[in-house]
Order: structure tokens, then C-alpha cells, then sequence
């Protein structure tokens, strides 16, 4: 079992993001485990499956060793996991038939205390937060472009 560790945190109602891309090649299921930043995060799991048999993945995820959510059948979907505790989150996904898939997926988390009030070094913290993500929308953007001319001179 792989096992990657991400840590994700939010100010105020801004949520950080992460986005990332993996193989399912074997049965063996691919996890990665989520350190929320408070207690009372909120989590939004977005993931994307191509490949044949696209519908053929299982998603478990967890916290505890107690299982917080499974399914099977879906090619996208999105899932709202509500934190239970400050320990990581497991997320996993497994292939059931023998075809290899790919997986995209977005991890957004919202802080529990949304009635905070602004202060002047969250507003800064604001607009730190959003040259960056400008330059990710930037960067993707990029990306997109790349990906569909390598797909028209290869297809």
C-alpha cells in the first residue's frame, strides 16, 4: 500500500486546495492520508477516474480506523467528509477488474469556525492567498494548453 501525507489549511471561508494524479496499475490500493488543520475541517473530495472500465474503482475513506465512507460504481464524484477529531484522514482508492486507471483528484477543506472575524493580517493573509491561486488558475491554465496539443498530435 503507497501512502502519502498531505496537509491542507484554510483562512477564513478561502479553502487551499490540492490536486493531484496517480495509476491505479495494480490491486493493491492507493492511499493517502490527509492531516486536517483543526478538528472541525471540513473536507470536499473531488476525483475523476478515465481508463476502461472507468466505473470499476472503490473509494473507502477513514479516520480512526473507523470507516467514514465506501463506494464503488462511480466515474466522478464528490464527496463531503465531515472531520471527526484532528487525526489524518485515509483516503483510498482500489481498481476492481484488471484494466489500469488513472485517478485525478481535488482535496478542499473549509475551517469549522466560518463566523471568525477578519482581522487587518487576515485580509493580507486574503490577498497573499489570491496572487497564489492566480498564478495555480495561471500554471493550469498552461497545462490545459499543453495537454490539448498533445492530444491533437497524437489522436
Amino acid at each position: 500500500m503507497k501512502l502519502i501525507l498531505i496537509a491542507l489549511s484554510s483562512v477564513l471561508l478561502v479553502s487551499r486546495v490540492a490536486s493531484l494524479q496517480f495509476l491505479l496499475s495494480s490491486k493493491e490500493p492507493f492511499c493517502i492520508s490527509v492531516t486536517p488543520k483543526s478538528p472541525s475541517a471540513k473536507f470536499t473530495v473531488t476525483y475523476f477516474v478515465s481508463g476502461l472500465n472507468e466505473d470499476q474503482v472503490k473509494f473507502v475513506a477513514s479516520q480512526n480506523n473507523r470507516e467514514l465512507i465506501s463506494q464503488s460504481g462511480f466515474r466522478d464524484k464528490v464527496v463531503e467528509l465531515n472531520n471527526r477529531g484532528s487525526a489524518d484522514v485515509k483516503l483510498c482508492w482500489e481498481k476492481l477488474d484488471n484494466k489500469t486507471k488513472k485517478v485525478t483528484f481535488l482535496i478542499g477543506t473549509t475551517d469549522g469556525d466560518l463566523d471568525a472575524k477578519a482581522t487587518i493580517q487576515t485580509v493580507d493573509n486574503l490577498v497573499t492567498q489570491i496572487d497564489s491561486l492566480t498564478q495555480k488558475l495561471d500554471q493550469i491554465s498552461m497545462n490545459i494548453v499543453i495537454q490539448k496539443e498533445a492530444e491533437a498530435e497524437h489522436f
